[in-house]
């Protein structure tokens, strides 16, 4: 099979769980029970099953060189989700996904400058707050002709133009840079840490850690004219094998940054033909403190509105509330637009929503980001 054809279906596959791939390691933290081998099959990190690839490991995490590619496992994902403000006051939503997919062949066998054992793409999202059309564009390129690929010294990913860069971290200096200049919304982006890493274990050979909130700021071109603009993102990075539980599974994920400085990662799994019971799992990041995770009892994820999409006749839950008792909140959530399903790579809704709500007896306001995967459309007669 040629290498890109193979990619091709291999990135397919990596992106069963793209739109859930923070929100899965969090729903592994509430189960405690081991997986069996047969269950390894990963769900978004696919690497080949043909291929022995060494365990992440579970050592100590070290950056800025974590933040950065490890080749000894299959396949490898980093995605920023943010939202920024241009001076004018204009609001955007940003998503950047990048793959690496390793195609399980030894490029030295082939004489050609073409070959290689790596691929990587990179999908981009702009999606304007005031209702004009959402801009996604994407890109795939092999590790070879310096066309895409990981420098380990520079500590860039870049996919052609397309490039995320990593730097030492150090106070109010920014820990990585997000360049997009071949778009039609070209960016140039710097983050900075404004919360520590945070690192879940999971009972799975895989890693995963996330930065649940940084600070944002640079420049946003809209229609030819350069934007200065500053907001907050969260990245989260993850490679290894992630063991496939068994069912059909709808899982709706939840990244929310609110006022008061709280981040929630919230997962809800359920069986796609709506029996059983919904799980709810998650974790929240206070302003200052250290996280704390959710069992399913403690945690209220229900539906308050949906929308058909007229492209799929998918019927989405697109507005939610959510209540997490033992810590006196209550959140509704409300999307930019109802539209904002995605058919990259995978048929999803995948967007931007607005939250509001209380905390005790404290209004909040927020920020969010809600993937909602697994779901088909109506069976035709």
């Amino acid at each position: 099979m040629r290498p890109m054809v193979r990619a091709g279906r291999q990135i397919l596959k990596t992106a069963a769980g793209i739109l859930v791939i923070s929100g899965l390691g969090y729903y592994l933290i509430a189960n405690h029970e081991p997986y069996p081998a047969t269950a390894r099959n990963p769900v978004f990190l696919l690497a080949p099953e043909d291929r022995d690839f060494a365990s992440p490991g579970t050592g100590r995490l070290v950056f800025p060189d974590d933040h950065g590619s490890h080749r000894q496992s299959g396949s490898e994902v980093w995605q920023l989700i943010g939202h920024l403000r241009t001076i004018e006051g204009e609001r955007f939503g940003f998503e950047a996904t990048l793959l690496r997919v390793d195609l399980d062949t030894d490029p030295s066998r082939r004489r050609s400058a073409w070959a290689t054992d790596q691929i990587f793409h990179l999908s981009y999202t702009i999606t304007p707050f005031n209702g004009t059309d959402i801009y996604r564009d994407r890109e795939t390129s092999r590790q070879a002709m310096r066309l895409a690929g990981y420098d380990p010294q520079q500590r860039k990913i870049w996919v052609y133009k397309r490039e995320l860069k990593f730097h030492e971290s150090g106070p109010q200096m920014p820990i990585m840079e997000l360049m997009i200049p071949d778009s039609a919304y070209p960016a140039r982006l710097e983050f900075s840490r404004a919360k520590p890493v945070v690192v879940p274990s999971f009972p799975a050979p895989f890693r995963y850690y996330a930065l649940t909130r940084m600070e944002a700021r640079g420049s946003l071109t809209i229609s030819g004219k350069d934007h200065a603009v500053s907001g907050a993102a969260f990245f989260e990075h993850g490679w290894g094998q992630v063991p496939l539980g068994g069912g059909q599974l709808v899982r709706n994920r939840f990244l929310l940054q609110l006022s008061n400085g709280v981040d929630l990662i919230l997962l809800q799994s359920r069986r796609r033909d709506g029996t059983g019971k919904a799980v709810n799992t998650g974790l929240l990041v206070p302003a200052q403190g250290k996280m704390r995770t959710f069992e399913p009892d403690g945690l209220r994820i229900d539906p308050s509105g949906y929308w058909t999409s007229g492209a799929s006749g998918i019927r989405y839950p697109l507005r939610w509330r959510i209540r997490i008792p033992e810590q006196a909140l209550d959140l509704d959530l409300e999307p930019w637009r109802d539209n904002q399903e995605s058919t990259d790579l995978l048929l999803a809704w995948s967007g931007m929503v607005s939250v509001s709500g209380h905390s005790g007896a404290t209004p909040v306001n927020g920020f969010g980001h809600v993937q909602l995967s697994g779901y088909s459309p109506p069976a035709r007669n």
